[in-house]
């Protein structure tokens, strides 16, 4: 790793740039709310899709476990539908991402705490953590639901923070790769 580390250090520049773009991104998602949602709803449909195509896939690896392979094939092509439906109408997605994204995590979340109860039966002392996340996921999609506008809100200012805090974490590393660049010196 330090090795890595070294050898790109002659390029921390990079990591300046990136991070200055991540900065950017986040501060425009949180000041241009209205405009940042509709790029998010579309990029969550392609997410979504995407998910959709690797649960398939992993359900058909899994195809000789039978509980696995239903409950992932169902959820995937599920995720393949909604998401390629939202893609292909996205004032669609616009108007109702907070229902969908709402549904899809009180989905999300009866898989969690259905996956904890077989991590139980498989006597693992983690199961507790998985169920606590299940009913989390549970409690914030209700909260979605009844409040959607609020909903809106905080998937973009959250969506906006995460690209602020990976852009504040490039900008380190390209400080600290500029710092062991001008050590060799």
């Amino acid at each position: 790793m330090t090795t890595l580390i070294t050898q790109e250090s002659k390029h921390w520049w990079l990591q300046i740039l990136v991070g200055a773009l991540w900065l950017l991104t986040g501060t425009v998602t949180i000041l241009f709310p209205g405009q940042s949602f509709l790029v998010l709803a579309l990029a969550f449909s392609i997410i979504l899709a995407a998910t959709g195509v690797s649960h398939i896939l992993f359900s058909l690896y899994n195809r000789k476990y039978t509980e696995i392979f239903i409950w992932n094939l169902v959820v995937g092509i599920l995720d393949v539908l909604i998401g390629s439906l939202l893609f292909i109408h996205p004032e669609i997605t616009a108007v109702t991402l907070p229902f969908v994204f709402g549904f899809l995590l009180i989905f999300r979340s009866i898989s969690l705490i259905s996956f904890s109860i077989e991590i139980r039966r498989l006597r693992n002392s983690h199961w507790g953590y998985v169920l606590i996340l299940g009913i989390s996921t549970l409690l914030f999609a209700i909260f979605v639901l009844f409040f959607p506008l609020i909903g809106i809100f905080t998937i973009i200012f959250w969506t906006g923070i995460g690209f602020f805090i990976s852009g504040m974490g490039n900008l380190y590393l390209g400080w600290k790769e500029f710092k062991i660049e001008r050590s060799r010196k």
